[in-house]
């Protein structure tokens, strides 16, 4: 019997040589832990593929491992290939990019990367053979990845401008920028009341602004014309009617026909970053010139409505008069303009 069964299997081996010229082999073994990433999966655009993959036999020499394109994507040589280490590249045609060892590869986990190569031009899904291979091209283990190729999703927003500009009052004795105040303020008013000579009167507001302007905001103060009396007569701008830049307070010099020196009137921020940067440092004064605005509060991006020099600042408006002032209801408007800049 056993004699039988070893005529039998020299039959059947004469047989497969006579059919297929050898005796055949069973099918290669499959890679793992494969996958093929994409850098981009719209249509016809150039993406980047990183192949990893998992081969369970080491190659020697010569052995290589290939990732085979089906047609409709663009020629793997147009891009670059990049091979695991100990291995260099190769495109034997337009759909195959190749890695061949140049010593020994060991097993374990390999990434293939490559670039610069054009998406199908229809939507749909995509099947990419990758396999390692003996010198002699026969294939040692093999998988399939599939990538889909699909339209971009175009995602639109859109954020609205925003703006808050608030005033608000200031309590007696609040310190801005050096100095305390000796009233408080209301938020449309200014009521300095009776003017005391030769005693310096000081009242201030607080600005907050909140925005999310790209390019930040400016607030300018402005006013529009001198403290002026039904009667014509006027507190003239801090120093002695002229425009100068913000300097320690002087009291008027009271130079009798010399009106502009009877009393003065001016402002100061304790904002330090300003465009012109600390314009009004520590304790110093500016008058107005005419109605030419004069920057208050600023920041180059967006603010909050809370943080000194970026979101808010107090602003202090000083007035002192001798004697010689001259009698009457004193009053002008001030005007603040906040421009944000998207």
């Amino acid at each position: 019997m056993r004699n039988n069964k070893k005529i039998i299997s020299i039959l059947a081996m004469i047989s497969l040589l006579a059919v297929y010229g050898a005796v055949p082999v069973s099918n290669a073994a499959s890679l793992t832990n494969a996958k093929d990433t994409l850098s981009d999966s719209d249509r016809s655009v150039a993406a980047t593929h990183t192949i990893v993959f998992t081969h369970n036999t080491p190659l020697v020499l010569n052995e290589y491992f290939e990732v085979a394109m089906p047609l409709p994507f663009g020629d793997v040589t147009f891009g670059a290939i990049t091979c695991p280490a100990s291995m260099t590249a190769s495109a034997p045609n337009t759909e195959t990019a190749r890695c061949t060892a140049t010593g020994a590869v060991a097993s374990g986990s390999k990434t293939i990367i490559l670039t610069g190569i054009t998406n199908p031009a229809a939507a749909g899904s995509q099947s990419i053979n990758v396999s390692s291979h003996q010198a002699g091209g026969t294939v040692i283990e093999n998988v399939d990845v599939m990538v889909a190729i699909i339209d971009n999703v175009d995602v639109s927003a859109s954020v609205s401008s925003a703006l808050t500009f608030e005033i608000r009052p200031l309590a007696t004795s609040t310190n801005v920028n050096g100095a305390n105040t000796t009233r408080a303020s209301a938020t449309t008013t200014l009521a300095f009341g009776t003017l005391t000579v030769a005693s310096t009167s000081i009242m201030g507001q607080e600005l907050r602004v909140t925005t999310n302007a790209k390019n930040g905001y400016v607030v300018t103060v402005q006013q529009n014309q001198n403290l002026t009396s039904s009667g014509g007569s006027d507190i003239d701008s801090f120093v002695d009617g002229t425009s100068t830049a913000p300097q320690a307070w002087a009291a008027p010099t009271g130079s009798l026909d010399a009106e502009w020196t009877y009393g003065h009137f001016g402002f100061t921020s304790d904002d330090g970053t300003l465009t012109a940067g600390d314009y009004f440092g520590t304790n110093l004064w500016k008058g107005f010139a005419t109605s030419t605005p004069v920057e208050v509060l600023m920041h180059t991006g967006p603010s909050d409505g809370s943080t000194q020099d970026k979101g808010m600042a107090k602003v202090a408006y000083r007035i002192e008069i001798t004697a010689l002032q001259e009698t009457g209801d004193y009053s002008n408007v001030l005007t603040y303009i906040a421009t944000p800049t998207y």
